[in-house]
């Protein structure tokens, strides 16, 4: 993303969370930004657009996040627990503005195509600590394990949203992350847990919302394509490095739409298996799509 939209996107962010989206004007973006109207209406289609692409940008970060998490060395699960809720706590403090939005705004303002953004944030959010869960207690706790997510989930949403209005107060986020794990560890073993307080068919429900298109799970190719970039960034010489992120992003794009090309998938896959150090990630990456697109 160039610099200009996204100081846009940040700028546009910082007046929906604190005047609202309908009583910020697209003037008043550009006025802050110190750019024309008409140079807004360049780089984005409408104050929807801008919207959508705000949101956007959070779920690519929030998607990054579970990916580098995910791929932690630490080796105990509590500790990998805490440092996970760390990690998204100052996420949250990085990213208020956007975060605010995506909590309160107007369910007027949204359009199919940013309702469904919003829906996929959030099935990746339920997602991420639901398998943060599984990873930090096992199967002792796969009965009741979305009971133990939206907790966990609504304790998070809670210090988030009481600390975003502290903003003169820079709060201890790896004291308040033990405490949070600390409270799960004694809701796990010392609760009454012989079934599950909520109904089956949410249950259901759930099970089903947390899948991917085609049901499959987005932080798996997500995580793939973090550490594809990782080796890029890391292993490959300058001259082919820009040529490589620019064939990735393409690959994301493609991937998105609602009918990708196979044959352009394929030819994308095919140049970056040229390249020894990308080599067996990029099969990978190419298995995971294959069984996808078959279902």
């Amino acid at each position: 993303m160039d610099k200009k939209r996204k100081f846009v996107l940040e700028t546009a962010a910082k007046f929906f969370s604190k005047n609202g989206f309908f009583a910020t004007s697209v003037q008043d973006i550009a006025k802050e930004c110190n750019i024309s109207k008409a140079t807004i209406y360049q780089l984005f289609d409408s104050k929807e657009d801008i919207l959508y692409q705000i949101i956007q940008y959070k779920h690519d970060q929030i998607i990054q996040q579970a990916a580098l998490t995910n791929n932690s060395d630490i080796s105990s699960p509590k500790k990998q627990l805490i440092e996970k809720i760390v990690t998204e706590l100052e996420g949250f403090h990085q990213n208020k503005d956007i975060l605010s939005i995506l909590f309160h705004s107007d369910q007027s303002i949204r359009n199919n195509q940013i309702k469904n953004l919003f829906d996929e944030t959030q099935r990746v959010m339920l997602y991420w600590h639901k398998e943060s869960l599984s990873k930090a207690y096992g199967p002792k706790v796969d009965f009741h394990i979305w009971d133990l997510t939206l907790t966990f989930q609504g304790i998070i949403k809670e210090f988030f949203a009481f600390w975003e209005s502290k903003e003169q107060i820079n709060p201890d986020y790896r004291k308040i992350a033990s405490f949070i794990a600390d409270s799960m560890d004694t809701i796990v073993e010392h609760g009454n847990h012989s079934q599950s307080v909520l109904p089956e068919e949410i249950i259901l429900e759930l099970d089903n919302n947390v899948q991917f298109k085609r049901n499959q799970p987005v932080v798996e190719w997500e995580e793939i394509i973090f550490n594809l970039k990782k080796i890029i960034k890391e292993d490959i010489p300058e001259p082919d490095k820009h040529d490589l992120f620019a064939t990735v992003a393409l690959l994301e794009e493609e991937k998105r739409k609602d009918e990708p090309r196979t044959f352009l998938l394929q030819a994308l896959f095919t140049y970056l298996e040229r390249h020894a150090e990308l080599k067996e990630t990029v099969i990978h990456l190419n298995q995971l799509l294959s069984k996808q697109l078959k279902k």
